[in-house]
């Protein structure tokens, strides 16, 4: 079997292709493994123990335990940042109407609040100067309290936005030709 110029070896080109398919794979997976490698590093610094005295000396408040320990402890903790809210609830917007009827006058309030934590939160409202006369949460009739400063809170019972509806009575005072009201609403 001879073989002339033209024809060419197809078992010898494959052979060839096979053994560049199969390096281009464990250049491939040496790659991948070393970028696993590297982002499984830990950066950990060692202090010889005669200078250990000098990094425990300085003004910062330091507790120095063994790595063990100290991924127990975190564990244990399993806090992550932003987990829980600035504040547990907010006024997100208010509107008011007043109408005065001789020596009243009638407050209605419509506001959107949102409790952003879960469970019963309380939303200091800024009322003085009124009588609450009717509230509802979303249609409904809605807890009110009032803390030992006299503040007014409204307890929300769930996450998320709530329509709250409001009706309130103020006394209007009368001085000569001169009406006043005086109230503080927030």
């Amino acid at each position: 079997m001879s073989m002339t110029p033209n024809k060419i070896d197809t078992s010898c080109w494959l052979r060839i292709s096979m053994l560049m398919l199969l390096s281009w794979c464990v250049v491939c997976g040496a790659a991948m493994t070393a970028v696993a490698q590297q982002d499984e590093m830990k950066r950990e610094i060692y202090v010889p123990f005669d200078d250990l005295k000098t990094v425990l000396a300085s003004g910062i408040q330091r507790i120095y335990l063994p790595r063990s320990e100290y991924e127990a402890l975190l564990k244990k903790a399993n806090i992550k940042p932003g987990d829980n809210p600035p504040q547990q609830s907010l006024l997100r917007s208010a509107k008011y109407q007043i109408n005065i009827l001789g020596d009243s006058a009638l407050v209605l309030g419509d506001f959107e609040v949102e409790s952003l934590a879960a469970g019963l939160q309380q939303l200091s409202l800024g009322f003085s100067g009124v009588s609450i006369l009717n509230v509802t949460v979303d249609k409904n009739a809605a807890p009110l309290v009032r803390d030992s400063e006299q503040l007014v809170r409204l307890l929300l019972p769930s996450i998320g936005k709530s329509q709250v509806q409001f009706s309130m009575s103020a006394a209007v005072q009368h001085a000569a030709a001169e009406q006043t009201l005086t109230i503080e609403l927030s």
